[in-house]
């Protein structure tokens, strides 16, 4: 079974400090569907006594370091280098 989310950005302020504040437009399916994620994920938090923006601090990581492998093994591919 999949889950399709409509979500679209109907608006996105940049602020001073660098962060941005972005609002959302759903339909009542996909929010029903987002809520769902987001309590799953949070009682799996729990469950695991991890704080949720630990856990997001160690998915943020694993994509740097994914990002990282992946960025080196392509440089090592490539048949020329920037000297």
């Amino acid at each position: 079974m999949s889950k399709v989310f409509n979500v679209n950005i109907e608006e996105t302020i940049e602020n001073e400090d660098g962060s941005v504040l972005m609002k959302f437009q759903t339909d009542p399916k996909t929010t029903s569907l987002l809520a769902s994620i987001g309590m799953k994920f949070l009682m799996h938090c729990a469950a695991a006594r991890l704080d949720s923006e630990m856990v997001f601090e160690m998915i943020t990581d694993l994509i740097e370091e994914e990002y990282t492998s992946e960025t080196e093994d392509l440089q090592e591919e490539l048949p020329f280098t920037n000297e």
